[in-house]
């Protein structure tokens, strides 16, 4: 079940509407003894508050195991193999073909940290509070807003490595910029000592400023490449999927720890 503003923003405004808690009066004597009862009161709601979110986000999840064949059958017709690891963030599709192997390195967890989710939550919040005050009227919530996903493409060749900087934006990949590599081992290192130095690469003009003939063929290029709209749609769809899937274990981890 993906953690729609509407969620977002409902939460936010029962937090809002909650008034100012007055603090109890305790004589010095019971004081360390309240203080502990208190914690362990407070670390038995927050454990339910977790497994109840947990157990309505498992089921919604199981409701939705067929998506997973989906996304393994829609790859393998592509030509390109997903990797990921349980409790990381980021993920890689890779795709071989003869001496050239291309990379796609991606975060689902762009779905809900964007900037533009946080935006469309925050209005809606505030429009939550507008209608409070317009006589019941009942306030309609639109999902529908856009979740940019950043990639970074590695094309590996033997001479070397393109780098390519794009965002998945709806049913697009939108490049943003192109950058040589000397190697392929620059281009995907994760020491900062590899970052320091990708840093120091001149990465050309901003894609959007190079010659039109040039964009399309880059366009073409990775088409060619099964890199498309297709891709991007199952990218969104993915990292939905997956976003909540470790949500779901995030809230176990942390009650786990709190038990």
């Amino acid at each position: 079940m993906f953690r729609s503003t509407l969620r977002i923003a409902t939460r936010a405004a029962v937090i809002a509407t909650r008034g100012p808690v007055r603090p109890a009066i305790v004589a010095p004597r019971m004081f360390a003894m309240c203080r502990y009862a208190s914690s362990s009161a407070a670390d038995a709601q927050l454990v339910a508050s977790l497994r109840a979110e947990q157990q309505v986000e498992q089921e919604a999840l199981e409701q939705e195991a067929n998506e997973a064949e989906e996304f393994s059958s829609f790859l393998s017709n592509q030509g390109f193999t997903l990797v990921e690891k349980p409790g990381q963030d980021e993920v890689q599709l890779v795709r071989t073909s003869g001496d050239e192997t291309l990379r796609i390195f991606f975060s689902p967890s762009d779905v809900i940290n964007s900037d533009s989710v946080l935006d469309d939550a925050e209005g809606e919040h505030e429009e939550t509070e507008a209608a409070a005050n317009n006589d019941g009227e009942e306030l309609e919530f639109s999902d529908d807003f856009d979740v940019p996903i950043r990639l970074n493409i590695v094309v590996e060749r033997s001479k070397g490595a393109l780098g390519i900087e794009a965002i998945v934006q709806d049913d697009l990949v939108v490049v943003e910029s192109l950058i040589p590599y000397p190697s392929a081992e620059l281009a995907i290192d994760e020491t900062a000592e590899a970052d320091y130095k990708r840093r120091a690469i001149y990465g050309g003009p901003p894609f959007s400023v190079l010659d039109p003939s040039v964009q399309s063929s880059v366009q073409e290029f990775l088409e060619s490449r099964n890199v498309n709209g297709d891709l991007a749609l199952f990218i969104a769809e993915y990292s939905s999927y997956r976003e909540n899937k470790e949500y779901v274990s995030w809230l176990g981890k942390i009650a786990d720890i709190l038990e």
